[in-house]
């Protein structure tokens, strides 16, 4: 029988080295851009958190800047450990493909 290493989670696998980077940088993202913006819309009015000048617009952008989407996390391993950071996600990735769906049929 082959010796299997467990994780703090487990007996799952290592994520591969590509895994492993894209989770540092959304976990980076996520502490250093989607904290602090989220604590500040919280204590904005529903109207100034859609206004066209409200700082959530900006955030996508640097989102898209990181080079990969939606769809490149959802296509990571689900890790239990990471059931916020995931139930979160799935929200944005739920409403980012409402979005894209509203859009598209204009």
């Amino acid at each position: 029988m082959a010796y299997v290493p467990l994780t703090p989670l487990g007996a799952e696998p290592e994520l591969t080295d590509s895994a492993a980077a894209i989770q540092a940088t959304v976990r980076r993202f996520a502490s250093e851009v989607l904290r602090p913006l989220g604590r500040q819309l919280d204590r904005m009015a529903p109207e100034a958190v859609i206004a066209p000048d409200s700082p959530l617009w900006p955030m996508y952008g640097q989102f898209a800047a990181l080079g990969f989407g939606v769809d490149d996390l959802l296509s990571m391993p689900r890790r239990s450990a990471h059931a916020p950071w995931r139930s979160c996600s799935r929200n944005w990735a739920g409403a980012t493909r409402a979005w894209r769906s509203r859009s598209a049929r204009g």
